[in-house]
């Protein structure tokens, strides 16, 4: 699957299978659950010798919402996700993966939330 969305990404052809099953999913939520697709994009990027789809998702507002997903050929989907440290309040980014077994990994501290920055710590961890 991760070679397909890489293709894909590569073509210029994600944005619009990406719209789709984000709306899709959002049919499922209720109505004030729902956020719109603002930013959702899919680009190709190859970093550090590798193929990469770069999925950017609209800010997110809650944790663990994703600011961004890096998918590999080699079927690994990296996240940076948002957090919020409670003791202080303030926000911060995780490194996340989810593994095809359907395992979430938290990966520690991530990044500022940049696409170039994400991309960087993506290569360093591939």
């Amino acid at each position: 699957m991760g070679e397909r969305l890489v293709d894909m990404a590569q073509q210029g052809s994600l944005d619009r299978p990406l719209l789709g099953s984000w709306n899709d999913f959002g049919q499922q939520l209720d109505e004030p659950d729902r956020v719109a697709p603002d930013g959702l994009a899919g680009t190709y990027h190859e970093v550090g010798g590798h193929r990469i789809a770069l999925v950017t998702f609209p800010a997110p507002q809650e944790p663990p919402e994703a600011y961004f997903a890096a998918i590999t050929t080699g079927g690994r989907y990296l996240v940076l996700e948002y957090g919020i440290d409670i003791v202080r309040d303030e926000p911060y980014t995780v490194m996340c993966e989810w593994t095809a077994e359907g395992s979430h990994l938290n990966g520690g501290p991530g990044p500022r939330p940049t696409a170039d920055a994400f991309l960087t710590e993506v290569a360093q961890r591939l």
